[in-house]
C-alpha cells in the first residue's frame, strides 16, 4: 500500500480540541468587534482606510458645491454614516456594518448619480480590519492557544 502514515502521540491534541470545542467564542467576538469598530471610527478621524491607506481628497465639484464655513471632512457631512456603524457578535462571528443605503458606494466606489449626471466616486474604506483589530485578534488566538495547551 502506498500512502503517508502518521505515527505518534495525540493525546495532547485530543486535549486541544476538546477544550476548543466547549469554548464560548461570544466574550471573544465582543472583544473583536470592538476593535473593529474601533478601526472604523480612527478611518472617520483620519481619512485613511482600516488599513491605513489615505482617502482621495474631495473632486473640485463637491469643494464647489460646499456651503461656506460648512465642515470639509470627507464622508462626514451630516455624520450619518459613520453613525450609522455597529457592531454584532455571537458565538459564529463578529461583525461590524451599517444600514445606510449609500455605504457601499463609499466602501467600494463606483457609478452614482441620475441618468443625466453620473459621477464616480472613488472607493473610501471605513470597514476592514486595522491595528486595533489585529491586535484583539492576536491576542484572542494567543490565549487561546495558552488555553488549549498548545
Amino acid at each position: 500500500m502506498s500512502g503517508v502514515t502518521l505515527q505518534g502521540d495525540w493525546t495532547k491534541w485530543g486535549r486541544a480540541l476538546r477544550k476548543l470545542a466547549a469554548h464560548d467564542f461570544k466574550g471573544d467576538h465582543e472583544v473583536i468587534g470592538e476593535a473593529l469598530l474601533a478601526d472604523s471610527m480612527d478611518a472617520f478621524r483620519s481619512a485613511t482606510s482600516p488599513e491605513g491607506e489615505m482617502w482621495p481628497w474631495l473632486s473640485e465639484a463637491t469643494l464647489a458645491g460646499i456651503k461656506k464655513g460648512r465642515r470639509r471632512q470627507i464622508l462626514q457631512r451630516s455624520g450619518r454614516l459613520r453613525k450609522s456603524i455597529t457592531r454584532r457578535a455571537t458565538v459564529e462571528m463578529a461583525e461590524v456594518g451599517t444600514n445606510v443605503v449609500y455605504a457601499a458606494i463609499h466602501q467600494f466606489g463606483g457609478e452614482a448619480g441620475r441618468k443625466s449626471h453620473r459621477v464616480n466616486i472613488p472607493a473610501r474604506e471605513y470597514l476592514g480590519i486595522g491595528d486595533n483589530a489585529q491586535a484583539a485578534i492576536d491576542d484572542v488566538m494567543n490565549r487561546l492557544q495558552r488555553e488549549v495547551g498548545l
